[in-house]
């Protein structure tokens, strides 16, 4: 190992905290997936007990909010794929705490939340303001507002 290497890693190792065995990845979309799956992971166990995901979550509280909206729009607006909300809205109405109905024509599908479903999503709050305290605690709030904005970047520049 060259000299100059040795000195980056040694000034890449001191920057970072313990990484907690991960493997070291240059790559930018590599990092920012990992980071995704810790982050859904840490929300998914302060959600376990109200027997919701975060993306189902995620789903009921955009719905708690507009009353109701079609597929792509909640898709789009939570940065989705269709295939993945498709399963996300399944589990949701198979529990009630969703209902559909067809818009326009047969191919559009418009969700609604339940009277159920408001429920749920009020009683999942305090698993998710615990998984933000938590991650805020992590990360910070400057950096969650940096993440918030790249995101916002990255979208508009789709």
């Amino acid at each position: 190992m060259s000299r100059l290497h040795k000195t980056a890693s040694r000034r890449a190792s001191n920057a970072l905290p313990d990484p907690g065995g991960l493997l070291p990845l240059p790559c930018a979309c590599a990092n920012i997936r990992r980071l995704s799956r810790l982050v859904t992971r840490l929300y998914d166990a302060e959600l376990r007990d109200s027997d919701l995901e975060v993306t189902q979550f995620g789903v009921l509280s955009v719905l708690n909010k507009l009353g109701e909206a079609t597929h792509g729009e909640i898709a789009r607006g939570l940065g989705m794929d269709s295939t993945t909300m498709t399963r996300a809205v399944a589990v949701l109405e198979r529990r009630g705490w969703v209902a559909r109905r067809h818009g326009r024509d047969r191919r559009q599908r418009i969700y609604a939340i339940t009277p159920d479903g408001r429920r749920q999503v009020e009683a999942a709050r305090a698993g998710w303001r615990r998984a933000q305290d938590r991650l805020s605690g992590v990360l910070g709030n400057e950096t969650l507002i940096a993440l918030a904005a790249a995101t916002a970047r990255m979208t508009a520049a789709r």
